[in-house]
Formats: structure tokens, C-alpha cells, sequence
């Protein structure tokens, strides 16, 4: 059973030098051990070397402004359990297994907002490179509305011109979608989590509709974006599809990295544009 709350873990992942593979080394060991959030705030600088193996400037950093780190922690979840935001721990069950296997560091934590039944659905998306052709993005219209016309839920981001186009496909006809974000809610959303993630889509819907729809990011709310979030959001759409259409692949480009990466899943139905 995972031994540490929440909110220690939102107080440890703001530390700097604690990332993903750091996060789940501790979130694996308190769950081993039995480590509870208070054997950790009162653990000495010599405990959490022997237990955690953490670096001394990290414990350095986490022992000097701890309680900074725990104030807004607390305020933070607070605010996400008032609006109804899950953090989902790598151990949960709602926690995607793929992850594990598709990302050589997989999200410790991930933060999902709206409708998590679409979870449970069969998925698919349609990916592509930078700067498809027309040709390219009437057919990911195309595929958008066919694929979501037998009931499978679309997994796409908002701001490459491919996503931005499967997403208002998708809400042009209602249909529910899985939004993977590349940054925190906050930027993405807006403080009061309501905004439409773009001008495009805000021409369709004026609001973000957490009824209807599922926002993920593996980011903190607070978060901007940074280095290498664009490939870890690719990955991650991907991932949580049950069915991927490549369109304008590039060589050597993240799409043809994705395309080989997603191929190595069995259980995957791979399409690409010839």
C-alpha cells in the first residue's frame, strides 16, 4: 500500500533535481517500506541518502525550504480536489501500465481532469509531422469522423496543426476526446480551468467541457511549458491509443520515432499513409 499522501509527493515534485525516475523510486520504496509522508518530512539528511539515495543538493534544497514546499502543496491540492482534478499516482489503477513500458521514464504522476470513463473506451488518434498538406489534413478530418462514428474516443493535443484539427473535427460533431497536454492546466486552461484550449476550437465551444471531455497532463498545474515536453505529449497520445493513423510522416523525425516505437506493441493497430 502507497505509504505517502499526495500532498507530499506535490511538495517533493516541485523540488528541483526530483523528475520523474527520482519521484518513482520514492513513491516505490515508501510503498515497499511502509514509508509514511511523516517518516519523510522528519526524515535527517543521513536518512534520506541511506533510503531515498536522493543527491545532497537535492536533500539540501528540500530540507531548507520544506515547509515552503508543503504550504503550497497543501494549497495546490486544496485547489485540485475543489475542482474536481485527480493526481494519479504510477501505483493507482486508473494509472496507464502502458506508460511503463512505452517511456524509458515513465510519468510518476499525472493529473486528469473531466470525464475519466473515456479511459475505459476503445482509443484511437492520427498522428502527423509539421506542416501537413491539405490532402493530409482532409483525410485526418476524414479518419476523425469515421473512427469516432463507431464509438472509439479520440487521444490528440491542441497545438501542433494536426491536433488542433483532429480536436475541433471531433468537437464540430460532439464527439468525446482525450486532450494530452505538453504544459500544466493553468497555461492550457486557464486559472478557473474553464477556457477553450485554443482560438480555433473556441469558434465551436466557448468552454472546456470536463463532462464530455478528459484532459491529461503529467505536469503540475503551475508548470510552463519545458525542453522535450512536445515528444513526451507525443508518446503519450500514442500510447494511450488502442489504434494510431500516421499521416505525412517525415524521416528522421519524432512521427517515424513514434511510428517505429508504436510497432513494438503487438496489441496496437498501426496505419500509415502510404
Amino acid at each position: 500500500m502507497l505509504g505517502i499522501e499526495t500532498v507530499t509527493l506535490l511538495a517533493l515534485e516541485m523540488v528541483p533535481g526530483i523528475g520523474n525516475c527520482t519521484l518513482s523510486n520514492i513513491i516505490r520504496i515508501s510503498s515497499l517500506r511502509g514509508i509514511s509522508s511523516a517518516d519523510v518530512i522528519a526524515s535527517s539528511k543521513e536518512e534520506l541518502l541511506e533510503v531515498f539515495q536522493l543527491s545532497e543538493k537535492v536533500i539540501d534544497k528540500w530540507l531548507s525550504e520544506k515547509d515552503v514546499y508543503l504550504r503550497k502543496a497543501e494549497e495546490l491540492e486544496l485547489f485540485l480536489k475543489l475542482n474536481n482534478v485527480h493526481v494519479v499516482i504510477n501505483l493507482d489503477i486508473l494509472y496507464p501500465q502502458i506508460f511503463e513500458s512505452f517511456f524509458s521514464s515513465p510519468p510518476a504522476l499525472l493529473f486528469m481532469y473531466g470525464n475519466r470513463n473515456l479511459l475505459r473506451c476503445r482509443r484511437f488518434s492520427v498522428l502527423c509531422s509539421r506542416n501537413p498538406a491539405e490532402e493530409h489534413l482532409e483525410k485526418l478530418r476524414e479518419v476523425v469522423v469515421i473512427n469516432a462514428s463507431k464509438g472509439e474516443v479520440l487521444v490528440t493535443s491542441s497545438v501542433a496543426e494536426g491536433y488542433s484539427e483532429s480536436y475541433v473535427a471531433a468537437l464540430k460533431y460532439g464527439f468525446p476526446k482525450i486532450l494530452v497536454l505538453d504544459t500544466g492546466f493553468f497555461r492550457a486552461l486557464g486559472v478557473d480551468l474553464s477556457n477553450e484550449v485554443s482560438s480555433i476550437s473556441r469558434k465551436w465551444r466557448e468552454e472546456f467541457d470536463s463532462k464530455q471531455d478528459l484532459a491529461i497532463s503529467e505536469h503540475s498545474p503551475y508548470r510552463q511549458y519545458k525542453r522535450g515536453a512536445n515528444y513526451r505529449r507525443d508518446k503519450m497520445v500514442a500510447a494511450l491509443s488502442d489504434s494510431i493513423n500516421f499521416l505525412h510522416v517525415k524521416k528522421g523525425g519524432n512521427m517515424e520515432r513514434l511510428y517505429n516505437k508504436s510497432l513494438q506493441f503487438k496489441e496496437k493497430d498501426i496505419f500509415i499513409d502510404p
